[in-house]
């Protein structure tokens, strides 16, 4: 399975999934098809070791009052960076240096920054946040 297909595999998934508080995601389109479409993306704000998934929900937990679910600033943002799964044949995908830089910046502003290989990755992390049932 390439990356392409895991995204595409994910997203489909992600568009069938039972939220248990309203969630916000999109995916980050990264990859510019020029050189000229990636200089007009740069000058637009695209960023380079970005993840391929964003999520995001309100911090508040709002079935059960006012306490907060994380008291942390970023309680309330998820990225995933999406990787090709080892298979017959193929080695893992990589992060590329970019891309852990950008997780490095992640980890210091206390942003979680995942990386999932499967929609079994992604199901347990969005459960472990609480997100989905």
């Amino acid at each position: 399975m390439t990356e392409a297909e895991l995204h595409r595999s994910i997203v489909k998934w992600l568009r069938m999934v039972h939220w248990r508080i309203p969630v916000i995601w999109f995916s980050v389109p990264n990859n510019p098809r020029s050189r000229v479409a990636g200089q007009r993306l740069k000058a637009e704000g695209m960023l380079s070791g970005a993840p391929d998934l964003v999520f995001l929900w309100n911090a508040w937990d709002k079935r059960g009052g006012s306490m907060p679910l994380n008291a942390t600033t970023a309680a309330n943002t998820l990225l995933i960076e999406l990787k090709r799964p080892k298979s017959y044949g193929t080695t893992a995908g990589k992060l590329s240096r970019n891309q852990k830089t950008f997780q490095a910046a992640c980890e210091t502003a206390g942003v979680p920054y995942v990386i999932a290989r499967s929609i079994d990755d992604c199901e347990r992390v969005l459960k472990e946040r609480g997100l989905i049932l």
